[in-house]
């Protein structure tokens, strides 16, 4: 229902045929192509859910179009795409509300991270119920419409299908009013939310805030610290070419040089896939510089939302180089469908996007990277501005050190 996948899907895809019919006949033309077309241009659709069922909950749905609403539907429509088990695979809806919060799953429990000017009060808060749901409940509830490769990518996107007003609809959690109810140490706050259009919603920034948070909206970046010798490297995103990637290279590797860095630190916490490519001139400049490739010397920080690209980065870090893993385990998955397209669902407004390669990159089973050192997430040193991944790395730890930053 929610996809966090970047790129332009609209160059691959095929869309269902146009129907001018009432509800039902749209629904059906729709759900019809999705029997048709998604097990021939699924990579393996059927290697988790086996055919039968796929088939039968398909018609199931078709039998009780008249008796749900659109939102029901979309549901039962998204938990039979999650059910497949491969998190490239998703429903995509069109949706243009939201309520205007930011949450995060912390090992502690669910928080508000940003809030509008309205709710900033509640910024710092354990969101505990909806509408007097507890939040175990209403994971267990919409839990089962999101795809996903593991625990670390559910738990990514969790927090944004808890703010899309159809979701919690299409699982009865609300149908008009949304009670929000928080926990402020002994304090337990209500407050009826109103969604917002997606376009108006204007989070506030925190007036003081840890590096790493500090340019998401840049593909990539990089800032110097000068007492640790230690320099930091954000990868986000990729950009359409290479070419302003390999002058930015250049440009770190020269101040890299000038200044003796003695500790290189790349970080993909905030990449959710792009282009495995980007990163080439890095690693041929790497090559040429041993004395920061080594446990010591090399650290790459990692995260719930590294995942896709981001994924084949890491492996090629743990294949190529001697980096130390830091941080959270991925998103991604090392062995994974990949490679996606989509299926237009033009009568109802959905997309549903779907793998058309497998990627097989580690013996075994293995669903994620587990970093080298293990960074709890707990809220409190969110909420004090220390990023324990980052700080971990430092010659002299302190809370606070003076980077200089360069953003392409």
């Amino acid at each position: 229902m929610f996809n966090m996948l970047k790129g332009n899907l609209g160059l691959k895809r095929i869309s269902s045929p146009i129907c001018y019919g009432e509800r039902r006949e749209k629904w059906l033309k729709d759900l019809e192509f999705i029997e048709k077309e998604l097990p021939k241009r699924h990579k393996n659709l059927f290697f988790e859910l086996d055919s039968k069922t796929f088939y039968s909950q398909l018609d199931e749905i078709k039998n009780d179009i008249d008796e749900l609403s659109d939102e029901k539907i979309i549901v039962r429509l998204a938990i039979l795409i999650a059910s497949i088990k491969d998190g490239h695979s998703s429903l995509v809806m069109k949706f243009e509300n939201m309520y205007p919060l930011e949450l995060f799953c912390f090992d502690d429990g669910i928080f508000v991270t940003r809030a509008n000017e309205s709710y900033s009060k509640y910024v710092g808060c354990e969101l505990t119920h909806i509408n007097g749901f507890a939040m175990d409940e209403i994971i267990s509830r919409i839990g089962p419409c999101i795809s996903a490769d593991n625990h670390q990518q559910f738990k990514n996107r969790l927090v944004t299908y808890l703010l899309i007003p159809e979701v919690l609809k299409g699982h009865d959690i609300i149908h008009n009013q949304a009670l929000f109810t928080f926990r402020k140490g002994r304090e337990r706050l209500m407050v009826s939310i109103e969604p917002l259009k997606i376009q108006a919603i204007k989070l506030k920034k925190p007036r003081k805030t840890m590096l790493h948070l500090s340019n998401q909206d840049q593909n990539y970046w990089y800032a110097y610290n000068k007492e640790n010798q230690l320099l930091y490297f954000q990868y986000n995103t990729y950009d359409q070419t290479d070419l302003s990637f390999r002058k930015f290279n250049k440009e770190m590797f020269g101040l890299i040089d000038r200044n003796k860095v003695k500790k290189l630190v790349v970080d993909l916490r905030h990449n959710e896939g792009g282009k495995s490519w980007l990163l080439n001139p890095f690693f041929r400049a790497l090559r040429t510089r041993p004395h920061l490739n080594n446990k010591n010397g090399l650290f790459l920080i990692i995260g719930r939302k590294s995942f896709s690209s981001a994924m084949m980065d890491t492996l090629k870090f743990m294949n190529d180089t001697q980096a130390c893993l830091v941080g959270e385990a991925t998103g991604g998955s090392p062995n994974a469908y990949g490679d996606v397209r989509y299926l237009k669902l033009t009568n109802n407004h959905l997309k549903l996007v779907y793998s058309t390669q497998y990627f097989n990159f580690m013996k075994g089973d293995f669903r994620t990277i587990e970093p080298d050192i293990l960074i709890p997430s707990f809220s409190r040193d969110y909420f004090n501005n220390h990023d324990r991944a980052l700080e971990a790395l430092f010659t002299r730890p302190k809370h606070e050190v003076n980077f200089v930053k360069h953003i392409d």
